[in-house]
């Protein structure tokens, strides 16, 4: 009898590649961190694992990829963006594989929302919002950026405090092309006062269209930013008050 051994499709290997090194530990971790993203917006945190970056298919970042181990599970429909052929597969295999998820064709459908090409992601308003009753239904998204640096420190020094993120962004060499307009202020609950943000990669409605949601407020899309193995929480409830935010009612 003969044996033929096959060649693993891209889902294939995507599958078999390791996830977290130790699932209950490190889902933990990452789980803390995600919570205190969201609880503390603009600030930039590391969330790379103590036995390094958890496995994960291109083109996610490994920030994505902990979140995604961490967050989403069989209940959870997920939308991907269009990332073209055998990468999509690959990613498609992964999750399905280490989360248990369902693919999602339309954005109003998912509860997550992995986002590898912003300029060309949907507008917030296409994804679920939540109701008034139930705004908890609300999608989440994870938006994959080029860099991401903040600071509490006065606007004048902003751009001094974005280079001391080297040492945490492994995506750091693209710190350097955060120009003005990738710098926003942010208030609200979870900061003292205001704060200054950037993230390098994002489309030119990304902010006004955070800042109409408020209208909405409860209802309103919360979102992740990752760079490599960084990420910043931006939650609805968050106030720009350069694009008009106004307080929650």
């Amino acid at each position: 009898m003969t044996f033929h051994a096959s060649i693993p499709t891209a889902q294939g290997r995507a599958m078999l590649q390791p996830a977290f090194a130790n699932p209950v530990q490190e889902s933990q971790r990452f789980f803390r961190v995600a919570l205190e993203a969201l609880s503390r917006p603009g600030h930039v945190a590391h969330a790379d694992c103590a036995h390094g970056s958890p496995g994960h298919p291109a083109p996610l970042h490994p920030a994505t990829a902990g979140l995604c181990l961490t967050l989403v599970d069989g209940n959870t429909p997920v939308w991907l963006d269009c990332i073209n052929g055998s990468d999509r597969d690959g990613v498609i295999g992964w999750l399905r594989f280490h989360c248990g998820c369902r693919i999602v064709d339309d954005p109003a459908a998912a509860a997550f929302a992995i986002i590898t090409d912003p300029d060309h992601m949907p507008r917030l308003e296409r994804f679920c919002q939540g109701t008034l009753r139930d705004p908890h239904l609300a999608a989440t998204l994870l938006i994959q950026v080029d860099a991401l640096a903040g600071e509490q420190v006065a606007e004048s020094n902003f751009m001094d405090a974005i280079s001391k993120t080297n040492s945490l962004n492994d995506m750091s060499n693209k710190l350097d092309t955060i120009s003005d307009s990738d710098i926003v202020t942010l208030a609200g609950p979870g900061v003292d006062g205001s704060i200054r943000f950037a993230a390098r990669g994002l489309p030119d409605w990304f902010w006004n269209d955070m800042a109409a949601q408020r209208t909405s407020y409860p209802q309103g899309v919360d979102i992740f930013l990752t760079a490599g193995s960084c990420l910043a929480g931006l939650p609805r409830s968050v106030r720009l008050p350069d694009h008009g935010g106004a307080p929650c009612t």
